[in-house]
């Protein structure tokens, strides 16, 4: 029988903080005012977009741009509560979590989207030993969370089988593996908007791992 056991990333957990943060892709092609392409940056390192016209009509060419958020004042904020909420992707309406992009955007999950952000710097991650992102994490402390430690093997030796050569083995992050997202949330009454306003502090991916028996 397989025990299932939830737990956080990051020692526990991952905590990505995105206060205040958007993301914008850029297409390719798109030309910048000294008439210079601008690169695709996209989230599948072995993706290049097509050259030429790569279907019988043309695309048209979807740019998104940064929404800044009004920042509110303190003395605005009639009341104030902190949510924590959790997206199940495994259910049908939270399906597009799991879409893995197509060949035209060279986009991917959003847990690759997400952690290739945080690869190329654009949103930090923080441990999940307290929820207020007090103790940042590295690139490869993330990556040694997601994929394990390299694991060590004896083998064979092919040249001579009578000895053993040691063997490392990497192991690779299956996406799929993560199926839910906790959300850090504020929800406030701003009377200048005079409207509920909610803010996504920060995300948690949440990974299922089985034990062995």
């Amino acid at each position: 029988m397989r025990i299932l056991s939830n737990y956080r990333l990051s020692a526990s957990a991952l905590l990505l903080f995105l206060g205040g943060i958007s993301f914008a892709q850029t297409n390719p092609n798109m030309t910048d005012q000294q008439g210079q392409t601008v690169a695709w940056d996209s989230v599948k390192s072995n993706w290049l977009p097509s050259l030429v016209r790569d279907g019988a009509y043309d695309r048209t060419p979807h740019v998104n741009k940064v929404l800044h958020w009004a920042e509110p004042r303190e003395a605005d904020v009639m009341y104030r509560k902190r949510i924590w909420r959790e997206i199940d992707i495994r259910q049908k309406q939270n399906m597009p979590f799991r879409f893995k992009g197509d060949e035209y955007s060279g986009g991917g999950m959003f847990i690759e989207i997400l952690t290739d952000a945080v690869k190329k710097g654009k949103i930090k991650a923080y441990s999940a030993t307290d929820d207020r992102f007090t103790t940042t994490m590295t690139k490869d402390q993330i990556m040694e969370m997601l994929q394990g430690k390299p694991e060590t093997l004896q083998v064979p030796n092919p040249d001579n089988p009578d000895e053993m050569m040691i063997k490392i083995i990497n192991n690779d992050f299956n996406p799929d593996l993560i199926t839910r997202f906790r959300l850090k949330e504020d929800w406030f009454f701003d009377r200048n908007l005079g409207r509920m306003v909610v803010r996504i502090i920060g995300i948690a991916p949440l990974l299922d791992k089985y034990n062995e028996e």
